[in-house]
């Protein structure tokens, strides 16, 4: 055998460990990411199935429809963009597969008037428009 046999061999041999240790690698990161992610989805089925959190989105929810159907915003964008989220997460939490952030809540109500009381315990004017 050639010397230049014995480096393509070689180098094949480094290739090949490389590669697998790349694969361990990235399938062990794959695995952490997996478990992170059941995780989460298992503490937002929590918040999402309880029933204190549900009436909360549920008043969300209705707060952002009467923003809508009273022509104070002119579209889900403008609430998504306004809270600083996509349409998109908006659309998660108005159909219950987010949980409602409390941050979200906040900015609601600051942004158009919309009463924490209200949504938090349900009691009170969800919205005073002639302020």
């Amino acid at each position: 055998m050639d010397c230049s046999a014995k480096y393509h061999q070689s180098s094949n041999t480094y290739v090949d460990k490389e590669i697998e240790e790349s694969f361990q690698r990235i399938s062990h990161e794959i695995k952490v990411n997996l478990e992170k992610l059941k995780k989460r989805n298992e503490q937002n089925d929590r918040k999402l199935n309880n029933p204190h959190n549900r009436i909360i989105t549920q008043r969300f929810i209705e707060a952002v429809y009467f923003l809508l159907e009273n022509h104070i915003v002119d579209g889900k964008y403008k609430i998504a963009e306004s809270l600083d989220i996509t349409e998109e997460e908006l659309e998660d939490v108005l159909n219950f597969r987010d949980p409602l952030g409390v941050d979200m809540v906040g900015a609601l109500c600051t942004v158009y008037n919309i009463s924490p009381f209200w949504i938090f315990n349900g009691q009170g004017v969800m919205h005073n428009i002639y302020e």
